[in-house]
């Protein structure tokens, strides 16, 4: 909610400046720097509150298949100049080159920094001698990163034992990264609405944080199933830039094949200026088809973001592994963006948690992610209450509250287990989906 502005805090303010060669949002927590030209080593940087700088850019959209271990880039990071649609996002139009057409987009908020990839063509996997249960990753450079903090959870566990004898890779397996402060936590993949799916779908994304032996070179590997999106892909336009040949790389490892991957421009491009949409662009361009921000909140600005398949990570802000979380009676909390809580958490009794809406205007998909333990310590008279924003019947109303809860659905999911979980008097009301399990074996009573 605040930075330290070298004298003293101040309010955050979740916004992009244009400077010459760059968009900058110096009044937040983590600073942010997004070069004008995408296509350059570095082009995105964090820098903490304690200095430490985080340079990275996306450099790849890959197909891995977890049979045989095969793995071929598709797509490689192009030039792609940024424009400022709505205060808070940054859009890289066709920011890649090859047979995947995709934008990558930038938002930012109080609490968070979102990079998502947004394929905008049909992709299948089967064009490429890929099987159907391939996996799309989209590879992130880190250059120079600190080393982090990890947590690992399975998404999923292939427990029949002979297919797990037939695959290179059986399992997906997640890894949330930590530098102190600042969580890379667990991405979203999101498809478009279709008659059958009027809200789209969503799948989890596993991320693996890896540095490649002896080259020196440091990835963010984001992981989708194609199974679970292949539908929304199949729907997609053809890409304009039509279909050309993946570069091949056939290993046993997929080690050598993401050293391969070609590097950014070396050098920043002179020519390249920060651009922002025009007011007709900003109000006219089709909506983010994911369900999260589909209208900028600190502006009301229409977001000019492309359809397409969104596949996204999102830096949590505030978080620190390990940190124990006690959430108090009597205090009505506001969820108004992913939680992950990875230390042990206690929820006493009376607590109350307002959640976001996550279908109609402004929608958010808002959740608590629990890692660790949790104590409750609710009663019979003093329940947790997991409720709407909308819905004043109970704690603290929220000044944006429309005090009708009944038009709209709100959290989705309002608690992720990652492990064993027991509830009790826990009250959900006007969640989307109320209790998700993520991890292997998890028992949610």
């Amino acid at each position: 909610m605040n930075y330290w502005d070298g004298q003293q805090w101040s309010p955050s303010v979740a916004e992009f400046e244009l400077t010459d060669d760059a968009f900058v949002a110096n009044h937040v927590q983590h600073r942010k720097r997004l070069n004008a030209e995408l296509n350059v080593i570095g082009a995105i940087t964090t820098t903490l509150r304690d200095g430490t700088a985080l340079r990275s850019t996306p450099v790849a959209i890959a197909l891995y298949d977890p049979n045989d271990g095969r793995f071929a880039v598709v797509s490689t990071i192009t030039n792609s100049v940024g424009v400022l649609v709505g205060s808070n996002r940054v859009v890289y139009p066709d920011a890649f080159s090859g047979g995947v057409c995709a934008d990558v987009v930038y938002t930012i908020q109080k609490g968070s920094f979102e990079q998502d990839v947004i394929i905008t063509g049909r992709l299948n996997p089967l064009d490429y001698g890929f099987p159907t249960n391939a996996q799309i990753q989209v590879v992130t450079e880190f250059y120079d990163p600190p080393e982090p903090e990890k947590l690992r959870q399975p998404i999923y566990v292939e427990t029949n034992a002979a297919v797990r004898r037939r695959k290179v890779s059986p399992d997906l397996v997640d890894e949330m990264v930590g530098f102190g402060e600042l969580v890379l936590g667990p991405g979203l993949t999101y498809t478009p609405p279709t008659p059958t799916h009027p809200d789209g779908t969503q799948t989890f994304v596993a991320k693996e944080f890896r540095t490649i032996p002896g080259e020196g070179r440091t990835f963010l590997i984001e992981t989708v199933e194609c199974l679970a999106v292949q539908s929304a892909l199949s729907a997609l336009p053809e890409c304009v830039q039509g279909k050309r040949s993946a570069q091949r790389i056939r290993e046993s490892s997929a080690t050598v094949g993401y050293a391969l991957i070609p590097r950014p421009t070396q050098t920043i491009q002179a020519k390249a200026r920060p651009r922002k949409a025009s007011n007709q662009f900003a109000s006219t361009a089709a909506p983010f088809t994911r369900p999260v921000d589909r209208l900028s909140p600190s502006d009301g600005e229409r977001v000019g973001v492309r359809s397409g398949v969104v596949i996204d990570y999102i830096e949590t802000l505030g978080g620190t592994i390990g940190a124990a979380k006690v959430f108090q009676g009597d205090t009505t909390y506001l969820v108004d963006d992913p939680v992950y809580c990875n230390g042990p958490v206690t929820i006493e009794g009376a607590a109350i948690f307002k959640y976001w809406n996550s279908t109609g205007p402004y929608a958010k998909t808002t959740f608590i992610q629990l890692n660790n333990t949790l104590t409750l310590k609710t009663g019979p008279y003093r329940p947790a209450i997991l409720t709407a924003l909308d819905d004043d019947s109970v704690g603290d109303m929220h000044p944006w509250s429309w005090g009708d809860p009944t038009q709209l659905a709100y959290a989705n999911p309002a608690l992720i287990a990652a492990n064993s979980l027991t509830l009790s008097h826990c009250r959900f009301a006007y969640a989307k989906l109320a209790l998700k399990c993520t991890g292997y074996g998890t028992a949610v009573q």
